[in-house]
């Protein structure tokens, strides 16, 4: 998904705790789906994987126009991304 990101692009993420390949990620509170506007995104492709930072706009919020509404995610918790459509 990360690989067809751009600025602006709407996504969908998992916040809190998740499984990749069977390994638990996060920050130990319960998962959840939150929606962020991609702002930039920091990834580093290998052989085989890919690990990065996805920052964005939390949608959340009422305005984005102060930087303590800036959100992060982790590559592997983006569950939703461009061409989807809910």
């Amino acid at each position: 998904i990360s690989a067809d990101l751009n600025e602006g692009d709407i996504i969908a993420y998992q916040h809190g705790t998740w499984y990749v390949d069977g390994t638990e990620v996060g920050d130990g509170s319960d998962s959840m789906v939150r929606y962020m506007q991609v702002d930039t995104i920091q990834l580093v492709w290998t052989h085989d994987c890919e690990h990065g930072v996805i920052n964005g706009f939390d949608l959340m919020v009422a305005a984005n126009d102060d930087d303590d509404d800036i959100v992060s995610s982790e590559e592997s918790g983006v569950i939703v991304g461009k061409g989807c459509y809910f």
